[in-house]
């Protein structure tokens, strides 16, 4: 009995699947085998029909944005009057932007240009003097927020003893 009711089903599901991909083959196609007109009447050559055209939708584009984020600032002392100056990429990020001030002085930029690395080696600072840093993302659109501001004090070389 159960053999019986399995192999009904399967002759069932046979039947149903045929049917299925049969009416599926039809769908779409002109039933008298003539070439379709734009007004859709098996009656001649397809002619345009201006009614029926269709503009194209364009994509929409996202608008670039400046990056969100500000990079993060590290300092290491590489010699007496130099220090390499370090910060984390930005994602969006197309250059960076590094600036310095000497005590209460403007900002001013380390780089006359937007620099695309992420270190920048600074050279001619006196040690026991402070110098500040700080750094912006910046891409097509814009400049991201400044960094945090990272004070920077060369410590003066130390002497050798002699014998």
């Amino acid at each position: 009995m159960k053999t019986t009711r399995m192999i009904i089903g399967v002759l069932l599901a046979i039947v149903l699947v045929g049917c299925v991909t049969q009416a599926d083959s039809y769908s779409g196609q002109n039933p008298f085998n003539k070439p379709e007109t734009m007004s859709g009447y098996g009656d001649g050559p397809a002619t345009p029909d201006p009614s029926r055209k269709q503009t194209p939708t364009p994509m929409p584009t996202a608008t670039p944005a400046p990056p969100a984020s500000a990079p993060t600032l590290t300092a290491q002392q590489t010699d007496a009057d130099e220090a390499t100056i370090s910060w984390n990429t930005v994602d969006d990020a197309t250059g960076y932007q590094l600036q310095r001030q000497d005590g209460n002085d403007p900002w001013a930029p380390v780089f006359g240009i937007v620099t695309q690395t992420d270190t920048s080696v600074t050279h001619g600072l006196y040690p026991g003097k402070t110098y500040n840093y700080r750094v912006r993302a910046v891409n097509d659109a814009g400049e991201g927020p400044w960094s945090d501001v990272l004070p920077v004090t060369l410590s003066a070389p130390t002497a050798t003893p002699s014998n």
